[in-house]
């Protein structure tokens, strides 16, 4: 059985280390600064960088919202006049 394991495991890195040529270049650095592969690597980074601004941003506008809802509707207690 440990025979086994090791051959499973020595296969697995001869696959990864032979394997691993297609993708030794970057977006960035194989295509060009013009190249569609470019561009989708700074959009990525744009789209993933603000995600967690608006995904925060969303949550305490909508706490803000739902408390000024909260308190605009709440019971407001007048003093009984004297009559």
């Amino acid at each position: 059985m440990n025979n086994r394991i090791q051959f499973i495991f020595y296969s697995a890195v001869v696959m990864i280390l032979c394997l691993t040529e297609p993708s030794l270049g970057c977006s960035v650095c194989f295509g060009g600064n013009d190249s569609n592969l470019a561009k989708g690597f700074f959009w990525g980074v744009i789209v993933l960088g603000l995600l967690p601004f608006l995904l925060i941003s969303s949550f305490v506008g909508f706490l803000l919202r739902a408390q000024k809802k909260h308190s605009s509707s709440e019971y407001k207690h007048e003093p009984a006049q004297p009559q």
